[in-house]
């Protein structure tokens, strides 16, 4: 497995700067770069080569991000001037090798209640506290007070500056990805229940007590267990659900011969738990189930992993796993399976409800992934295709949506961009005449000592 430092590492020892001196700043401050004809070129397999390791290590490293995006402009024809700034970056890489994205919670909120105005003044405090005067997009679990709330929220934080928000915070709303992913899984979920619930009581019962652990561990057949070998779900955390039935299936044998030989087994299970005959045990036919179910699981268990990350950057991988889990289940919903089909088509039904087209999507999403120079805008029409047919209205108008959104967006980083140079350079004038003054001042002191000498 090649870590984020062991990368890092080989990164310096290809470009022959393992043991070179370290700079703790990637790009020197002001560095103004051009195509430089007049100067002498260098070699651009090596440069080119260095660029696209540096690309992927982004990832995890977002302060590398504007250096990179800069030196990528002369990926065509660099010269001595890239060379040099591409060291300063390998440099400041030698000294930051270890550096890494981290998780850390920085602090906790008592909010009285759960109204939108409420939970709106919570998180402008929360911002004033921190000095954040810009904010992007806040991501939120999907609830109306939620919605609410930032509502309140956006019309409050876009007095404090004129450039707080982007694109007057029309995008800025940003459903949690996950929690969308949490509620499609649930609905699946709900026709397994029976199935999923005979297993996790077989399991209850075999993780108990030694005796009842050492009972089944007579009848695997393979491998050795353990009471970890079995972990037991969180009923309310369907990740958990999935860990625990993918693991249950490879003592299915074992489940098994439990039912037909150990009597205590099969008397668990005529119980009653609340006036009922407790569920279970897990027959062929939930096993059957169970085993489609997982599969079908997979998909959205690796679409968690990759929009909860918290130690590497993912917003340009969110795009991609939506459209992956919207056409796996469009496969489904042509299922042969009577069940599989039902489960698909109300999960397809779910998703529609926050990710379809136009009206259901958070555009930044798509404009996130267009942004990973791996993908760009061939990526974003090529899922547009996939999803609505190549002709679609649909497919079009998302074309168009994006294309404007990225034009809009242009301009408003371009207006801004000009203002605080212009700003900053009036700043620097201003203060090379104040030095002028000081320096003419003294000029005229020293000529006044000799007049007086």
């Amino acid at each position: 497995m090649l870590t984020h430092k062991r990368y890092a590492k080989k990164i310096l020892e290809e470009a022959g700067m393992r043991d070179c001196n370290r700079t703790l700043t990637p790009m020197e401050s002001g560095l103004k770069l051009s195509k430089a004809e007049e100067e002498e070129d260098i070699d651009a397999t090596s440069y080119r080569k260095n660029i696209g390791c540096l690309r992927y290590l982004v990832h995890t490293r977002p302060d590398l991000t504007y250096c990179i995006r800069v030196l990528s402009r002369y990926m065509q024809a660099p010269k001595v001037s890239h060379g040099a700034a591409m060291k300063q970056v390998l440099r400041y890489l030698q000294g930051t090798e270890h550096w890494r994205l981290k998780k850390s919670i920085i602090g906790f909120k008592y909010v009285p209640d759960h109204k939108g105005k409420t939970l709106a003044n919570t998180l402008l405090q929360c911002l004033a506290d921190w000095g954040i005067e810009n904010v992007f997009t806040v991501t939120v679990d999907n609830a109306t007070a939620n919605s609410n709330a930032l509502g309140e929220f956006q019309s409050t934080f876009s007095l404090i500056r004129a450039d707080s928000l982007v694109l007057n915070g029309d995008y800025m709303h940003m459903r949690c990805a996950g929690h969308i992913i949490n509620l499609i899984v649930r609905d699946g979920m709900a026709e397994m229940d029976s199935s999923v619930t005979a297993v996790r009581k077989a399991i209850s019962y075999v993780r108990s007590g030694p005796n009842r652990r050492k009972a089944f561990e007579m009848r695997v057949e393979t491998g050795r267990f353990t009471k970890g070998s079995l972990p037991l779900d969180v009923t309310t955390r369907w990740n958990s659900s999935y860990l625990m039935l993918t693991r249950a299936i490879k003592f299915q044998g074992a489940f098994d011969r439990m039912d037909m030989e150990d009597k205590l087994y099969n008397d668990y299970f005529l119980e009653y738990e609340n006036g009922e005959k407790r569920i279970g045990p897990p027959l062929m036919n939930d096993w059957r189930k169970i085993e489609r179910f997982v599969k079908f699981l997979n998909v959205f268990y690796q679409a968690t992993l990759v929009v909860s990350a918290s130690t590497t950057l993912n917003a340009h991988k969110c795009y991609s796993e939506i459209v992956n889990i919207a056409m796996k289940l469009q496969l489904l919903c042509l299922n042969s399976d009577t069940d599989v089909k039902v489960n698909a088509e109300k999960m397809y039904k779910k998703s529609d409800k926050y990710w379809d087209g136009i009206q259901n999507i958070n555009i930044m999403l798509i404009i996130a992934s267009v942004f990973d120079p791996r993908k760009k805008m061939e990526f974003a029409n090529l899922c547009f295709v996939e999803l609505y047919g190549e002709d679609s209205t649909t497919a079009k108008g998302l074309n168009e949506s994006v294309l404007i959104v990225m034009r809009v967006m242009y301009k408003e980083y371009s207006e801004r961009y000009v203002e605080s140079t212009s700003q900053a350079s009036s700043q620097s004038e201003s203060s090379s005449q104040f030095n002028e003054v000081r320096q003419t001042d003294g000029l005229f002191d020293s000529m006044e000592d000799e007049f007086d000498g």
